[in-house]
Formats: C-alpha cells, sequence, structure tokens
C-alpha cells in the first residue's frame, strides 16, 4: 500500500509538472522502445517514473519526470526527450538532467502491406546528465539499430535491434561499467526489445494490453553481465493517452521495480 501511494503521489507530481518549470523522470535505458503504432502528426508527453535499486554500490530510489515531443511524416518517425530525476542513493539525495535524448525511425516496407511493417532505427544521447552522481552517461552515446513488427489481428508483435556505442571513452567517469543507475548502459552494447500487445475489448481499441521484454548484451567489457527485464502496460485513448508500464528486473538489472506513467496528446 506504501508503495501504491507513492505512485499515486507521483502521478500528481507529473500533472502539476506540466505548468511548472520544475523536473523531477528517467526511462529504463537510453535506447527508446520501438513505436508499434506509428501516427501521423505531433505528440506532446509527459512521463513520471518511480523506482528502486539495489547494486553492489548502493541502495536507493529515484524519481523522475520526462517531457517528450514527437512528430511522424509519411515513413519517418522522430523523437527528442528531456528527463529531470531526484535519485536517493545510500540516504544520500541528488537533483538533476539526465541525457538528452534524440531517436528516429523510418519505415522500408510499403505503407501498404497490411501485416508488416519494418525499416531501421538511430537513436543519439547528449551527456546532459552529471555521471558522478548516476544521471548520465558522462558521453556522447549513438545507436542504430533495425525493427520489424507483424500484425495478424487481433495481435501487434514486434522487435527492435540496436547497438548502443559511447562516441568517447570512459576513463574519469565515475558510474561503473554497466553505466548509470536510472538508465542503465555499457559503453559498447546490443540492445534488444520484443513485445505484444493486442485490445482488451475488441469493441474499445483504444484500450490495449502490451507485454514483452528489454534485453541488452555488453560487447568487450570488463564486466559482460547481461540485463534484462519483463514489462507489462496498459494504455488507454487514442488522441488523448494515458499508459501504465510495470518493469520487473530478469538478471542484472539494478532496479528492483520500476512504474512508469505516462500521459500525452496529439497535436493538430
Amino acid at each position: 500500500m506504501a508503495r501504491l501511494r507513492h505512485a499515486l503521489a507521483c502521478v500528481f507530481s507529473a500533472t502539476l509538472a506540466i505548468v511548472s518549470p520544475a523536473l523531477a523522470r528517467a526511462q529504463s535505458c537510453h535506447v527508446p522502445q520501438l513505436q508499434d503504432a506509428l501516427e501521423q502528426g505531433l505528440r506532446l508527453a509527459i512521463g513520471q517514473e518511480t523506482a528502486s535499486f539495489r547494486s553492489s554500490r548502493y541502495e536507493g530510489h529515484y524519481e523522475g519526470v520526462t517531457l517528450r515531443s514527437s512528430v511522424t511524416q509519411g515513413r519517418f518517425f522522430a523523437s527528442l526527450a528531456m528527463p529531470g530525476y531526484r535519485i536517493v542513493r545510500n540516504g544520500l539525495a541528488s537533483r538533476g538532467f539526465g541525457d538528452l535524448l534524440a531517436y528516429s525511425q523510418v519505415s522500408l516496407l510499403p505503407a501498404t502491406s497490411p501485416t508488416a511493417r519494418g525499416g531501421l532505427a538511430l537513436g543519439a544521447s547528449a551527456p546532459t546528465g552529471d555521471a558522478r552522481v548516476d544521471l548520465g552517461m558522462g558521453h556522447w552515446m549513438l545507436m542504430p539499430g533495425a525493427w520489424l513488427t507483424a500484425s495478424t489481428k487481433p495481435i501487434l508483435a514486434g522487435a527492435q535491434l540496436t547497438y548502443a556505442k559511447a562516441l568517447a571513452g570512459t576513463q574519469g567517469h565515475h558510474h561503473s561499467s554497466s553505466g548509470p543507475l536510472v538508465a542503465p548502459m555499457s559503453e559498447s552494447e546490443f540492445d534488444a526489445t520484443f513485445f505484444a500487445a493486442l485490445p482488451i475489448d475488441s469493441s474499445k481499441r483504444s484500450l490495449r494490453l502490451k507485454a514483452g521484454s528489454n534485453l541488452a548484451l555488453p560487447v568487450a567489457q570488463q564486466s559482460n553481465a547481461v540485463r534484462a527485464d519483463a514489462f507489462v502496460a496498459f494504455t488507454l485513448g487514442d488522441r488523448a493517452r494515458a499508459s501504465i508500464e510495470l518493469h520487473l528486473p530478469l538478471v542484472g538489472e539494478p532496479s528492483t521495480q520500476r512504474l512508469v506513467i505516462e500521459l500525452s496528446v496529439a497535436v493538430p
């Protein structure tokens, strides 16, 4: 019940953040999840995340807010996200921005295909977060990849594979080889996301259930620990949309659980 009350308080804080310049969120890792339903036009979103973590160095929790905008034009999708955090490590609190994240997708399969879509993805993050307090990588990251979705009504399934590479070495940075606590990532790793989604009620297609997993495999690192989690999400709405997503660790993740809530609206 205490965690439920804490999550509800975070939702309220996210709503206030829409009209307040103060930032408090993060996402699971730097690589965004595949956009399984591309739509034309502009969308604005605010997301709230709360998580607890336990690692060899620290134990604690963090909360944060992410402001995100995205646009889809034809076969092209692009988004920009800016997170801010409050993190408590071993009882000591820190606040600040996370890493700025840009992400894009392009569809290479014909848009007329009713059953399959696929294409390329490219992400990049800028070191706007403070690596000394586990709020950022401390260097630029580049993340090229590919994605594919397949639909067999009413089920939509998808997968994305990316390779994340630091554009500079990590010497002098204070986080571990697995990356910061709020968005763990190694300086060289393969990342994969798999998911399936379907309407909960066939008469109300705007209410959807989504489940999947994220997998990260470090490459040529001192610590080659694989990270993986499983997630389940509920989404309601189309133009105005609300979603709630729960992540649970499978292996290697510092977070013991994460709850992500996002509100978004399509701008005419």
